[in-house]
């Protein structure tokens, strides 16, 4: 910083840098903010989170995925996020790790983010779902295929319904079938329209989604009379959604009540050209290992004591010792505006070295599934920060002039904004509070400069480095 700046510091690990091509001759901004946000993250060159690193592909999970990959367009990670839901889902409700004295089964909300089509989001679910059919036929058509659209929680629910029994109005005992399988790996390839329904009116899908994310032993609907209960739950899901929608309809609501960060987000965009894939014989020879670990696996979560309907992932000793030490670690340095997105952390990262030890074929978590989990994570937390980074969730004009910003490499001042961002159309009053906001949100930051007649504040956002 100059000698003739003074007033608020840049933060040291923070930079204002962005692209230069937004700014004219004049330092002034040429806005155009009818633009696809698509198109705005190209031009403030907004960082796609760095590949996954291998700790993360572990076990026979990372087999799974590198034996696809190589037929595929699809990254890799992707995949494995794709894989994670289905395979949490095939073990049930029975294996489950202890986080903060409440239970958390093998139970992912997993939400892919990326670009219509280069994307490659609904091929590397097609890639995950051949396989899973390949696993377990029964279980893919009773509880995978064709389970999405849903709009309502009643709906959801009916989908995994116990039996019931009730009186028509002639007095008539009505009985209705129950579903015996409560598994359901719900994939949305259009979250948009769910997150559309959601957002209706008193309705019920985001609450139910939260509950059942948990697992719990019951749940019912809040229907008066006959409501449809459900005994063991085991709801898995998969999103797929732009960018642009996302911060379109991610409502203020479902970030503040807990809905988004019981999904683990994902980025994903095509890294390869694969112009002739071949499809993959799971039935083969050369992948009969895989399916023997997942026999080891399966019987951890069959094989369980008499009268025992779940099984607990113990921590190991090196668990522990590497829990404590990673622990204190979450959060730091964690920007303001995805805080709530990513306040289950510690939940997420559990649950994920639950399943990768499953898959191990035992009962105990240790320092080696933890590492695996912190990688896994690491990767989806940098996703947060690629979809939420420069979002300011209901604040249409703080996001418009963090666009701004974020264009102007040099800054803007106050006056800038007005005549360049609104047109000298919003009060300065109006521009002073979107300027706190971003501020006290970890977006912006100022600098007091002198001029020759006064002193100015000088606008920037703020990026990660």
């Amino acid at each position: 910083m100059t000698n003739d700046t003074t007033g608020a510091a840049a933060p040291n690990n923070k930079t204002g840098s962005a692209t230069s091509d937004g700014q004219n001759g004049n330092g002034n901004v040429d806005m155009d903010f009818e633009k696809d946000l698509e198109n705005q993250y190209t031009t403030i060159d907004q960082v796609f989170p760095n590949p996954m690193r291998n700790e993360g592909f572990y076990g026979v999970a990372g087999d799974i995925t590198e034996v696809m990959v190589e037929e595929t367009e699809a990254p890799r990670e992707s995949l494995l996020l794709h894989l994670i839901s289905y395979l949490g889902n095939w073990l049930g409700r029975v294996p489950y790790t202890y986080v903060g004295g409440r239970r958390h089964f093998t139970t992912f909300f997993n939400l892919i983010v990326g670009p219509t089509g280069l994307g490659r989001k609904g091929t590397a679910n097609g890639m995950v779902e051949s396989f899973a059919e390949a696993l377990s036929r029964q279980w893919y058509i009773d509880c995978c295929i064709g389970k999405s659209g849903y709009s309502t929680g009643e709906g959801l629910l009916w989908a995994i319904r116990d039996e019931r029994e009730f009186y028509a109005k002639g007095g008539e005992l009505i009985t209705e079938a129950g579903v015996e399988d409560k598994r359901l790996m719900i994939v949305e390839e259009e979250f948009a329209k769910l997150l559309h329904a959601a957002n209706r009116p008193n309705n019920t899908l985001t609450s139910y989604l939260r509950d059942l994310w948990q697992s719990p032993p019951v749940y019912a609907t809040n229907t008066k009379t006959t409501p449809t209960v459900v005994t063991g739950p085991h709801v898995s899901m998969i999103g797929h959604i732009t960018v642009k929608d996302l911060k379109t309809l991610a409502s203020e609501r479902d970030i503040g009540n807990g809905l988004f960060n019981r999904f683990i987000v994902g980025a994903s965009k095509r890294k390869k050209v694969v112009v002739n894939p071949k499809p993959i014989e799971w039935s083969s020879k050369e992948h009969a290992h895989i399916f023997q670990k997942l026999a080891r696996s399966r019987r951890v979560v069959d094989e369980l004591p008499k009268g025992k309907t779940e099984r607990l992932i113990h921590d190991s000793e090196s668990w522990i010792d590497a829990w404590a030490e990673y622990y204190p670690t979450i959060g730091e340095n964690r920007p303001a505006n995805i805080e709530d997105l990513a306040q289950r952390q510690g939940d997420h990262i559990n649950r994920i070295a639950a399943l990768f030890a499953v898959l191990d074929g035992t009962a105990s978590k240790t320092a080696k599934h933890l590492d695996a989990a912190i990688a896994v994570w690491d990767y989806c937390e940098a996703s947060l920060h690629y979809a939420f980074e420069t979002s300011v969730i209901g604040n249409p004009k703080s996001q418009q002039i963090l666009w701004a910003l974020l264009r102007a490499p040099g800054g803007m001042t106050k006056t800038n904004i007005s005549d360049q961002v609104f047109h000298r159309n919003t009060p300065a009053v109006e521009i002073n509070q979107c300027l706190l906001y971003l501020k006290e949100s970890g977006l912006a930051y100022y600098e007091v400069k002198k001029t020759s007649k006064s002193k100015v504040e000088v606008w920037r956002a703020i990026r990660n480095s």
